[in-house]
């Protein structure tokens, strides 16, 4: 820790300790973002990709009983639980929880939804307020949760959406003349841009959100710190850059860098890109290689007391085929692997 606490004060690394490891390179730049837990404890196990979740989730409905006698002679279903269900909803997917709560509406079941941001939702069950249901802007908030002791249990993903560099149009061809095209790692991109900035003369700036609220960059930097040969390579470069990350992190929406300076490469979401595009701004967007970094909207269960009958009922519509269109109309793909949105000015990713 007293080594972390170094780079958050140097411009440069003190070249005479000790390499570190990825996981430590994580938590350097966590640290030197003022964030109180390190990235670590969000990414255990690998990241978005590790949940190994129960794809019907958990169920507290009540199983057939027998009228009383040991012979069982008839048996009997319980009657639903009809307690009213609080969820909490990422704005991202605000309006499909919605929509989904109001099918699952009946004589019985009934669902308040509310809008949280999903740091600020963090915030709020470690106050001890707790939902029913939750489905949070990324998988990697539940999982800092439950590694926090709060009882939960990650469901299925209800959508997705993969990171990509945003930029500007007229960018687009410099990057390809620097060899950053379709089907970059981000170990690429870092490897090149490193390389420039010891130079002096980069023709364009890389930056990235703050990962204790922007689940783009959480979920790139948590996907791709294994990488060979980028930003967390144990060798003195890969630090600089890493600390060269930290101090130009972008408070707020990672977008705006790019609309106030066209030559920013930041991390977005397939999601918010498509969104920015549509609202009107002039942005592209840099496709990564593989899957190394894909934000998932899981949906969440909690001891908030409510009908656990109701949130099968929710489960159920939210993964319903007819979900996939108003996902779409979102920028979200439906599920873990949906089929990507079609939005006008955007590469096909």
């Amino acid at each position: 820790m007293r080594y972390l606490a170094e780079v958050a004060k140097h411009d440069r690394p003190n070249l005479d300790r000790r390499p570190l490891s990825p996981l430590l390179i994580v938590g350097a730049l966590v640290l030197l973002l003022a964030v109180a837990l390190g990235v670590w404890a969000l990414t255990r196990g690998g990241g978005e990709d590790d949940l190994a979740a129960d794809p019907t989730g958990p169920s507290d409905g009540a199983a057939a009983t027998t009228d009383g006698d040991d012979t069982g002679s008839t048996a009997t279903a319980s009657p639903a639980d009809c307690s009213p269900v609080t969820v909490w909803a990422a704005p991202e997917i605000l309006p499909v929880v919605q929509g989904a709560a109001d099918r699952a509406t009946d004589d019985c079941f009934t669902f308040t939804v509310e809008e949280r941001e999903t740091a600020t939702a963090l915030n709020t069950l470690r106050g001890g307020d707790v939902p029913d249901a939750w489905v949070p802007g990324s998988t990697s908030w539940p999982q800092l949760a439950a590694q926090e002791g709060i009882d939960l249990e990650i469901g299925p993903v209800i959508a997705s959406s993969p990171v990509v560099l945003a930029t500007a149009p007229g960018t687009v061809d410099t990057l390809a003349q620097l060899g950053i095209g379709a089907d970059v790692t981000f170990a690429d991109v870092t490897s090149t841009y490193r390389e420039l900035a010891a130079g002096g003369d980069a023709p364009v700036t890389l930056r990235t959100g703050d990962p204790r609220v922007d689940a783009a960059t959480m979920s790139l930097l948590a996907g791709t710190s294994e990488e060979p040969g980028g930003w967390a390579e144990d060798i003195p470069e890969s630090r600089e850059v890493l600390v060269r990350l930290a101090q130009t992190a972008v408070q707020g929406d990672p977008l705006s860098a790019v609309q106030s300076e066209p030559t920013t490469l930041v991390p977005a979401t397939e999601q918010q890109l498509s969104q920015a595009v549509q609202d009107g701004a002039d942005l592209t967007a840099v496709p990564l290689a593989g899957d190394a970094s894909i934000v998932q909207l899981p949906l969440v269960r909690l001891a908030g007391g409510g009908s656990a009958d109701a949130v099968d009922a929710l489960q159920e519509q939210l993964l319903s085929p007819d979900v996939s269109g108003e996902l779409t109309a979102l920028g979200l793909r439906a599920g873990a692997d949906g089929a990507a949105p079609d939005v006008p000015a955007l590469p096909t990713i």
